[in-house]
């Protein structure tokens, strides 16, 4: 029994190897294959509090490329990641390196909720000069992007410009520059 575990695990460790360079050919298989995904994620985190920021972000990942209607289901386990992130993280050190992420995953939760005013003031938590050293680039840059969003979706246009400036121009996304072409129409009153 013992021996017949371990050839179907290696089956399906060189299944997986096999996939990461091919598109799921169907829905089942995409599952199939971001589960072993995700599992070989979390094989490869040094702490529990990582893990759970490789899943959270996966799943953000997993949302923003999905063109339907957004899971209810994905949203409860980004916000359940970054809740087990931060409370896994015991050591001082290891919380300041956690919290940023784990406060962006709640804020893009918040955001794909459509709770856009929680969700600024996670955006906002994480910009703060005091936790911004400890965050990565790539998810300053999207915190900027998403807080634009959110600010958007409030109304408060100005401090979507405020977000969308600090952006350099080379690092901006299409939605980014869209946004931000958008706001200088308004402020220009070429558009309503």
């Amino acid at each position: 029994m013992a021996k017949r575990r371990v050839l179907s695990s290696s089956l399906r460790w060189l299944v997986f190897r096999l996939r990461r360079k091919v598109v799921p050919s169907s829905p089942l298989s995409s599952v199939e294959y971001d589960v072993e995904y995700l599992r070989e994620l979390l094989r490869a985190c040094p702490t529990w509090s990582e893990g759970h920021l490789q899943l959270g972000l996966h799943v953000v990942k997993r949302e923003r490329q999905a063109t339907a209607q957004r899971d209810p289901r994905a949203v409860a386990t980004i916000r359940v990641s970054a809740q087990a992130a931060i409370k896994s993280a015991e050591r001082a050190a290891d919380r300041a390196k956690v919290e940023p992420r784990a406060r962006y995953l709640l804020g893009m939760a918040h955001f794909l909720g459509r709770n856009f005013e929680a969700a600024l003031e996670e955006f906002q938590a994480v910009l703060d000069p005091a936790v911004a050293t400890n965050v990565p680039v790539s998810i300053g840059l999207d915190t900027l992007e998403q807080a634009g969003a959110a600010a958007i979706a409030l109304g408060d246009l100005e401090a979507a410009e405020h977000f969308f400036r600090q952006i350099p121009v080379g690092l901006r996304s299409a939605d980014t520059a869209t946004a931000v072409a958008y706001l200088e129409a308004k402020a220009a009153g070429t558009i309503e």
